[in-house]
């Protein structure tokens, strides 16, 4: 959710409509070979180039100084250096699924989990970005096992973010767009990034699950589960005194688009039917404050207008 929020927040906040990623892209699409070449001719200076050789100084066809000077430069690129996972013991993967069933018993139990065919969700949401806050509203819907549509509304624009097997799109008041491949498998991933929808993906085909260690959140302590659900993972935080699922970090986006460590913070836990859930959350980028959601309202299995998840 917060990448979608931040993204929109941003172009509210330098006046650009809230389709402007979907418009920016047909726009580039329609640029002709007649209106590069213009552009070509008038901003690249053939005379000021810097050419850039990556390869062996031997083994071409002439010596790179026949076409000038030639400066050797280090290019090098450090990778990211990830620490070695190690493969988790039978006792960590023991001990997640102990974990998972105290999760399960204080949302309510198994059954009541299971039972749950789709979440209709209405938040307030705070963003903070460096150009100050930002409040609007939310409603998120979730169709089980693996349909998440998302409306913001801004300034009296609404913008729905939707996913489905069939494909994912963002509507609008200037229509329906798709959205590009690389954030499909995101989108697909809001399914399980909320309690319901982790507690439900133990049954997934893959699912896995291992201890990994011991943390607190505001003093109280919280033990660690690696879960990894439809190729997508994340770290969840159980409290130890409630056996509650109060914490979920992942990869995820800033408004920018830059990829980021995402953590959430569930709070304010409700009697909502036979389920307990969250009323509340805080989530912070790279260790950075970024949005405090407060819920007004969790709807269970009501029915779902289909017409949401058409594209048409």
């Amino acid at each position: 959710m917060e990448e979608i929020l931040s993204q929109q927040l941003t172009y509210e906040y330098y006046g650009y409509p809230l389709d402007w990623l979907s418009r920016y892209r047909e726009a580039i699409e329609k640029v002709t070979v007649d209106q590069v070449r213009e552009a070509a001719a008038k901003y690249v200076k053939p005379n000021e180039f810097a050419i850039l050789v990556v390869g062996p100084p031997t083994g071409l066809d002439k010596p790179l100084s026949t076409f000038g000077e030639v400066k050797q430069i280090d290019i090098t690129i450090p990778g990211p250096t990830q620490p070695k996972v190690p493969e988790p013991t039978a006792e960590a993967r023991e001990r997640a699924s102990a974990l998972l069933q105290r999760a399960l018993e204080a949302a309510g139990g198994a059954e009541a989990v299971d039972e749950v065919r789709s979440i209709d969700e209405i938040s307030f949401v705070t963003a903070k970005m460096p150009q100050g806050n930002f409040s609007l509203r939310s409603r998120m819907i979730i169709a089980f096992p693996d349909r998440y549509a998302q409306e913001v509304t801004l300034s009296g624009a609404t913008l729905t973010s939707v996913y489905t097997p069939e494909g994912a799109f963002v509507r609008s008041s200037g229509g329906v767009r798709s959205i590009p491949e690389e954030m499909k498998a995101e989108w697909r991933a809001k399914v399980f990034q909320n309690v319901v929808g982790l507690l439900k993906g133990r049954k997934s085909e893959g699912f896995s699950a291992w201890a990994v260690g011991r943390s607190e959140i505001d003093g109280r302590a919280i033990e660690q589960v690696r879960v990894v659900v439809e190729n997508e993972s994340l770290t969840i935080g159980i409290e130890d005194e409630s056996g509650r699922l109060v914490q979920m970090a992942y990869r995820g986006r800033d408004f920018t688009g830059a990829s980021g460590d995402v953590v959430v913070n569930l709070k304010d836990f409700r009697e909502t039917g036979s389920l307990v859930l969250p009323y509340a959350a805080t989530a912070s980028f790279n260790g950075q404050p970024s949005l405090d959601v407060k819920i007004e309202k969790i709807a269970i299995n009501i029915p779902i207008d289909e017409k949401l998840f058409a594209r048409e």
